[in-house]
């Protein structure tokens, strides 16, 4: 009988160390746990924080009108050119985030030197200030610009302001480089119809200074980006409703790169 009631406590004993140690285990796995959701709290605040900073900075370079503030951003597309960038006879494309992200740009011009000189937030007083580094410095072909929708987004600027900076940037650049052919890429549409307006406002005034020189052309290369009732696609643009995705580039580009191959043979091509 003694024999009987000690194993019982014995077995009583050994049940409650199963069941501390079962609840020490849960606490253990609690704690765990919440050590993991802290981390995880920790990574998407400081990420969060990090794209918080970059929008920051680049919202300040967009909205500043001294372009010195995009001094390390041009002297990296500087240090970044392309092999043969200095040759004749290349494609030179400047301007802002339509053309920074221009991811395939190169792959429409096969056997063609392509430099591709663009940033995102870029005005047209901001490539007037660097166009030694970003154009003078080479011996194009066709220099391709796409400018003017930063001028009208983010500058308290009218339309007929913007197209005589334009006009003056390129008169300029002719003074430097007279026998090369300009090609100024019509600015696309967006989701916003009231700056689409502005836009299609720039765009006539361009195409207007256009047929006033004969080495100065209008590439309108945007009805493969409309939709029927002559909107945006939606399903060529990214998420922000502006920039275009990788279906978009691909179809701006089949559609300008036959227009830019004439005129780099010709010196002239059709609006």
């Amino acid at each position: 009988m003694v024999e009987f009631i000690l194993w019982t406590d014995k077995l009583k004993i050994v049940s409650r160390i199963k069941a501390e140690l079962r609840f020490k285990g849960l606490l253990f796995a609690m704690a765990y746990k919440k050590r993991i959701a802290y981390l995880f709290a920790f990574v998407f605040l400081s990420l969060f924080l990090y794209v918080l900073s970059l929008w920051l900075v680049s919202s300040y370079r967009i909205l500043s009108d001294d372009p010195m503030v995009w001094e390390a951003r041009i002297q990296k597309l500087v240090d970044n050119e392309v092999e043969g960038s200095l040759d004749a006879g290349i494609l030179l494309f400047v301007g802002s985030s339509s053309i920074r992200f221009f991811y395939n740009l190169d792959t429409f011009f096969v056997g063609r030197v392509v430099v591709k000189k663009g940033f995102g937030g870029a005005k047209i007083g901001d490539v007037e200030y660097y166009k030694d580094d970003l154009i003078l410095k080479h011996r194009p072909a066709v220099l391709c610009l796409y400018l003017g929708t930063n001028d009208i987004l983010y500058r308290d600027a009218t339309v007929p302001v913007i197209a005589e900076e334009y006009v003056d940037l390129v008169e300029g650049l002719l003074d430097g480089m007279p026998h090369v052919s300009v090609a100024l890429i019509a600015l696309r549409p967006i989701r916003d119809v009231s700056n689409n307006n502005k836009f299609s406002q720039l765009n006539e005034r361009m195409k207007t200074y256009s047929l006033s020189r004969n080495n100065v052309a209008y590439l309108d290369v945007n009805e493969v980006l409309l939709e029927d009732d002559g909107l945006a696609d939606s399903a060529l643009l990214q998420f922000d409703g502006l920039h275009l995705n990788k279906r978009g580039y691909d179809a701006w580009g089949n559609e300008m790169k036959d227009k830019v191959l004439l005129l780099s043979r010709n010196g002239s091509v059709g609006g």
